[in-house]
């Protein structure tokens, strides 16, 4: 029973990760939340799952908020091409030696985009200027941990 439990649930995650490389742009939401947040893990390509001990808790692994000694208070910024910013503010804290708390939110602004109109042979009209829009994503993260003693 084990062995066939553990073949479909790896079937079942080779399924999510090619639907996901699969996905067309616009096809897939909340893409954002994909970006890593943090100095330390953005040094080490994300890898950052299994150790966490700053106010990024929340984002990375819930759980490590029960290695915390105290609260932390973070705030990353990044500046991509394009005018492209994302940012984090983090705060994390260790209610009592069992149960923890964080909070985080996250935004990603896309600069200014400019608009484009589509003529009646299907081009663009790159000649003329109609304007700019903004556009960005936000997205709150709330965690509570609770150590279970089994």
């Amino acid at each position: 029973m084990l062995k066939k439990l553990t073949i479909v649930i790896m079937i079942l995650s080779v399924a999510v990760v090619f639907s996901e490389l699969s996905a067309k742009p616009g096809e897939n939401v909340f893409s954002f939340l994909h970006l890593g947040t943090g100095a330390r893990a953005s040094g080490m390509a994300d890898a950052q799952v299994s150790y966490v001990n700053d106010a990024f808790a929340c984002y990375w692994n819930p759980a490590g908020i029960s290695r915390l000694g105290r609260s932390y208070f973070s705030l990353n910024y990044q500046s991509y091409f394009a005018d492209i910013e994302y940012g984090t503010l983090a705060y994390t804290c260790k209610l009592n030696e069992t149960a923890g708390f964080g909070i985080q939110i996250i935004y990603l602004d896309y600069g200014k985009i400019e608009r484009t109109v589509e003529n009646s042979d299907g081009n663009y009209d790159t000649g003329r200027s109609y304007g700019t829009y903004t556009a960005g994503d936000m997205a709150l993260s709330l965690c509570y941990l609770s150590l279970i003693h089994i």
